[in-house]
């Protein structure tokens, strides 16, 4: 359902990608993609991996809610559970082949110490400044993976400011973008809000019931209408507009590409927002994935 992911997880299994940045909205599956390739590393490649979230009651829940299900469920990683279950513990998992340690970016102690081959960033734009009285979690994290020649880094998250950590790695990567073909001319080109059209004068609780909004192709002009959206995405690649940055791979994606929204709900969204400063930052931020 959302073809976009599949060449971000493949990236990660790619010995000449060391670093990957992925710029998104939320709710399209960023998580999703880190804890799809934790499984990998668990069951192909195991090396000692972090998971820093942006607090450690969030890295509680993820442990709970996320990882642990995962786990159980999947018949591949099922048979990496410990034989002693006292192993696996909220923050600290030692499964069979490797230890999977989770932390929060305020806890200087879950980023200190402990030799780490991967390294993953999820929402780093809600990071704290400091880790307690210590550096940059961030760079305290990177830290960890020093040692290691293979190391790999996944830094996720919706942008906020042009300042902000996930925006700046995202213009230090290859900056790439999903280009998906129109099914009226067939030229591909990338999602942005400026092509979400609506009639005129119309209000956002009569663009979602009526489903109202279409997509203009940005070559041809043609109209889009939601259910094409599909065949959009099937069709997608990704390209870089800046080849030449080396094993660093970013990825940016935003609400129009999900194939749980419709362009109704991003255009009612919009119109809901743009009188109040606060909640048109959000939606810039949270639904656009682009900087305020």
């Amino acid at each position: 359902r959302a073809p976009y992911l599949r060449e971000i997880m493949d990236s990660f299994a790619d010995p000449d990608c060391e670093e990957i940045t992925i710029m998104a909205s939320t709710q399209v599956g960023k998580t999703e993609t880190e804890m799809n390739m934790i499984g990998f590393l668990i069951d192909q490649d195991p090396g000692p991996t972090l998971f820093v979230l942006p607090t450690e009651d969030i890295a509680r829940s993820i442990s709970v809610n996320r990882i642990r299900p995962m786990l159980e469920i999947s018949p591949a990683l099922v048979e990496h559970l410990p034989r002693n279950m006292d192993d696996m513990t909220m923050l600290e998992m030692r499964l069979n082949q490797m230890a999977l340690y989770l932390a929060g970016a305020n806890s200087p102690a879950g980023l200190a110490s402990k030799p780490i081959r991967n390294l993953f960033f999820d929402e780093a734009d809600k990071f704290p400044r400091f880790a307690g009285k210590e550096a940059d979690p961030i760079e305290l994290g990177k830290e960890r993976t020093r040692t290691f020649w293979n190391r790999r880094i996944v830094k996720s998250s919706s942008p906020t400011k042009r300042n902000g950590y996930i925006w700046q790695e995202y213009e230090r990567s290859d900056r790439r973008r999903y280009y998906v073909p129109c099914p009226i001319c067939g030229k591909a080109f990338a999602l942005s809000f400026g092509l979400v059209k609506w009639p005129e004068g119309a209000m956002a609780d009569e663009i979602l019931a009526g489903g109202l909004a279409w997509l203009e192709c940005a070559e041809c002009g043609g109209r889009i209408e939601h259910g094409r959206k599909g065949e959009m995405l099937l069709g997608g690649k990704w390209k870089a507009e800046r080849p030449g940055a080396g094993r660093h791979r970013g990825y940016w994606i935003n609400a129009l590409y999900s194939p749980w929204l419709t362009w109704s709900e991003v255009a009612a969204k919009f119109l809901e927002s743009k009188n109040f400063p606060e909640k048109l930052m959000n939606f810039v931020n949270s639904w656009l994935a682009e900087p305020w």
